[in-house]
């Protein structure tokens, strides 16, 4: 699938570090940064992974349904089985200044007491970066594995993970909740979704 604004293509299986089960790409979507006035610079892609035959059982009460709603997103981010956040790089990006930027979406979302469990994450892409930049094309993979740990990958090469359940979701809920950061790609998710929901008998 290519995601049309960065003309970025998502192969349509991927799977998480150590596993051998494919999960499906779901949707596409594009982060842009707003600047002064009308500018705006496309940032990366960003594309969702789930695992398909999970996803469309644990997901099949919306059959039948034709847009997304807050009642799929909930199920989406709530749901107990494996996903992937992929990030493409649409443009260089100082690693300090993508890390902050990550931080200070996923932040407003957590619940208090999972402090560390940011930081942590800020450290693993960090550490990955080894303080130089996230260059055009680099890839970031944040995978959610039993709805309970974040595993960080660059470039498809597991970085680290992250045991807080709170810290998952709140970076699920950076691309599906209200205010998602990418709003094409929430779009894209649910027709995705839906369509394959849809297409069980």
């Amino acid at each position: 699938m290519i995601e049309p604004a960065t003309k970025t293509k998502f192969e349509e299986t991927i799977s998480l570090p150590g596993s051998v089960a494919g999960l499906s790409l779901a949707g596409v979507g594009v982060r842009v940064k707003k600047l002064v006035g009308p500018l705006a610079v496309k940032v990366y892609g960003v594309g969702l992974y789930v695992d398909k035959g999970v996803a469309v059982r644990k997901l099949s009460k919306f059959k039948g349904h034709k847009a997304g709603s807050k009642a799929l997103f909930d199920a989406l981010e709530t749901g107990n089985f494996d996903k992937i956040v992929l990030l493409k790089m649409a443009r260089k990006v100082g690693a300090a200044t993508l890390v902050n930027a990550l931080a200070e979406s996923v932040k407003p979302r957590l619940g208090k007491g999972s402090e560390v469990a940011l930081l942590q994450f800020q450290d693993v892409l960090l550490a990955g970066l080894r303080g130089g930049e996230a260059e055009t094309g680099k890839q970031f993979g944040f995978g959610i594995q039993g709805g309970s740990k974040l595993i960080v990958t660059i470039n498809g090469k597991k970085q680290g993970e992250i045991a807080s359940g709170p810290l998952a979701q709140a970076l699920l809920k950076t691309y599906l909740d209200n205010n998602a950061v990418s709003k094409d790609m929430k779009e894209s998710v649910a027709q995705g979704l839906l369509t394959w929901i849809n297409l069980v008998k």
